[in-house]
């Protein structure tokens, strides 16, 4: 039953958000707008607020009462960017393909790779568009089965025609071998994998024919997008036998990431679908502690750049082992590290983390995030804390809805119900402060950040006993918000603003009609540099920002996440650190004084010239001035991307049936 009324509505027709940045409109087009078949458009953001209102009422289960209040509370929050939900949910929430398979919601989970369906798990996921870690430790992987040596064939593509395509897989067995019709559908792909890893632990011969998956650049209706083409998946299945084969017959650690790895790398086939993974090894491994070592020079094993690495350590370390985890950080970022014994204090059935290392995950365990926007409750002076507690009241009974969904993988969805985990998150922190006159550490501003963490879990547990289901195990935490603090043009989480001043670059993919609008009205772009199939654009930036982040210590940094651990968060804090030449040595003594504290943070130099083309880069005041003034006007934008998709699949018949099953994300 829709809840919101038209009249309420017309009031947000053809408006701007009150919050939006420079980059509201470049970003919502690229990521989060739907196309609309029947209109033959894409949707303005007040029809994709709507669809996640309503989406999110739809889901509540408790008393019959009246929810039309919350529901025009809610809507006006997220349309004026003060309350932000999961990126995956602005994005697919409400559609037929989130009907299907909710877990597309999800922005992140967890998996152990303790058996055969732990990969099949992680390819499902994948390909859903939610985050996956993964933990390989040697007691993990022990757990698999032994496979044997096969030899793998594939049929030359020569693709079906739409009516005669396989939806789903179909598989033939033999006397010592195999034949797998892989079928056009994720469901399809997903069973393909299934079953090549099941005759893998058998021996023999496997033929594979993948000509009813839809050609590259056929348009994908369900969850949108384009079709990547079957070169992807076919490379995904030969390197997956190249290391099982090369394995003899017990997969180690390293093999079970690059396999995971080859999946990832095989889901961003075509540049217009995400792959987010972290692995968790042991630092007692030295193939995993090694897997990325001068990875860009020697360009081996670039499948690795798939994943992000991290090491698990049960106890504390010696200083010295933490000084060898800094040496790989400053040769190449990784590996991180990861706090078992820290994180369990937290939460003890814990086993690993998201790929962004925020939430604290069992095995088999999922997270749905929703974010309060601090910037828009702050003006110089003043912070208006009633309105901001208001904010996440409803984030939080935002995310509780969400976990009343039942995800289409039963023993994913046993622990999701069990767990109920929220990830109440923060953003725009530090540009708030900034405004109000307040550092983090000030006894107001960390008292602001226990009553909201009180009031986050007040919410959650009163709202959880009204729809009867289990009170969530952890409620609040700090995410890395990237491409959603965007929307707003707000600093990231708890970092500040990259600088007052500065160029912000965003990737598109080549096909995508909001690339070629924004190449049409003139906005700065150029090839990116190291992916062909994209373009990176370049956005001129002003922010309150006192300082710059380069400017910051790296000493205050850290302080900062320690201080909104200890006050607000009671997953982790997703955080980058980024450390200046002279301070490494400082920072390992930091991070060893204080490693019961600590659950994971990642560490990059300050100085931004190691890598072309760098998401920020810090200009003057009167560098922004004149981009700022040679900057083309956006306002047509919206109407533009239309024209160049409707020019793009006027010819296209009727939706395919098949599309809702077989679509993929892109990059949200």
């Amino acid at each position: 039953m829709k809840l919101l009324p038209e009249e309420f509505l017309a009031k947000y027709r053809g408006q701007t958000p009150d919050n939006a940045g420079v980059l509201f409109y470049p970003i919502y087009l690229r990521t989060y707008s739907r196309w609309l078949e029947g209109k033959q458009r894409r949707e303005r953001w007040d029809e994709t607020v709507e669809r996640v209102v309503e989406y999110s009422l739809s889901l509540y289960q408790g008393p019959n009462r009246d929810h039309v209040g919350e529901a025009e509370r809610l809507y006006d929050s997220i349309f004026n960017l003060k309350v932000l939900p999961a990126g995956r949910t602005l994005w697919i929430g409400g559609t037929k393909a989130a009907e299907k398979c909710p877990e597309v919601n999800f922005n992140c989970s967890m998996r152990v790779i303790d058996g055969l369906e732990a990969f099949t798990d992680l390819f499902h996921l994948l390909l859903c568009g939610c985050g996956v870690g993964f933990r390989i430790l040697e007691e993990d992987v022990a757990q698999l089965p032994e496979f044997k040596h096969i030899d793998l064939t594939m049929d030359g593509y020569y693709p079906k025609d739409k009516e005669r395509r396989l939806e789903g897989t179909q598989e033939v067995h033999g006397y010592q071998s195999s034949f797998i019709y892989v079928g056009d559908s994720r469901e399809a792909w997903v069973r393909a994998l299934s079953e090549f890893l099941r005759v893998s632990t058998m021996g023999g011969a496997i033929h594979m024919n993948f000509n009813s998956v839809r050609p590259a650049g056929e348009r994908i209706k369900g969850f949108g997008g384009h079709a990547p083409g079957p070169e992807g998946l076919m490379e995904m299945f030969h390197n997956a036998n190249k290391v099982i084969n090369a394995s003899g017959g017990r997969l180690s650690p390293i093999d079970c990431m690059d396999i995971c790895n080859y999946i990832g790398k095989n889901v961003i086939v075509g540049g217009t679908r995400r792959s987010s993974q972290i692995a968790l090894g042991s630092p007692e491994d030295e193939d995993f502690m090694e897997a990325k070592k001068d990875l860009w020079s020697t360009k081996q094993n670039l499948q690795r750049a798939m994943s992000n690495n991290s090491v698990v350590f049960k106890s504390k370390p010696s200083f010295e082992k933490i000084q060898e985890v800094f040496k790989g950080i400053r040769n190449n970022g990784e590996p991180g590290f990861f706090n078992l014994e820290a994180a369990r204090r937290r939460r003890p059935n814990m086993e690993g983390i998201n790929p962004c290392a925020e939430i604290l995950m069992d095995s088999r365990g999922f997270c749905n995030l929703a974010t309060v926007n601090w910037k828009a409750y702050a003006e110089k002076g003043v912070f208006n804390m009633y309105g901001a507690l208001e904010a996440l009241r409803l984030a939080v009974r935002l995310s509780m809805r969400m976990t009343n969904v039942t995800v289409s993988l039963p023993k994913w969805d046993y622990v999701q119900k069990r767990d109920r985990l929220l990830g109440a998150s923060l953003t725009g922190f530090m540009d708030a402060l900034d405004l109000v006159g307040l550092e983090f550490d000030d006894p107001q501003a960390i008292q602001i950040l226990k009553t909201m963490k009180a009031e986050a879990r007040e919410e959650a547990n009163a709202y959880a006993f009204e729809m009867r289901v289990p009170a969530p195990l952890l409620v609040t935490t700090i995410k890395p918000e990237g491409t959603l603090s965007q929307l707003p043009t707000v600093s990231s989480g708890l970092h500040r603003s990259y600088a007052p001043y500065f160029i912000r670059r965003v990737r598109y993919s080549a096909m995508d009609p909001a690339c070629q609008a924004l190449q049409r009205l003139g906005v700065p772009n150029e090839p990116d540099q190291g992916k062909a199939e994209r373009v990176v654009f370049s956005f001129p930036i002003k922010t309150d920002a006192k300082i710059s982040a380069n400017e910051e210590p790296a000493r205050r940094q850290f302080e900062r996440y320690l201080t909104t651990m200890e006050h607000y968060v009671d997953h982790n804090a997703s955080c980058t650190l980024t450390i200046g030449e002279g301070e490494w040595e400082e920072m390992e003594k930091l991070v060893y004084d204080n490693f019961d504290k600590v659950v994971a943070c990642a560490f990059l130099p300050k100085y931004t010239d190691a890598f072309p083309q760098m998401p920020y880069e810090e200009i003057t005041k009167e560098q922004y001035e004149k981009l700022a003034a040679e900057f083309p006007n956006l306002d047509s934008l919206p109407d533009l991307v239309n024209q160049i998709e409707v020019g793009e699949f006027e010819s296209e018949l009727e939706e395919d049936p098949m599309c809702a099953a077989g679509g993929f994300c892109p990059v949200r």
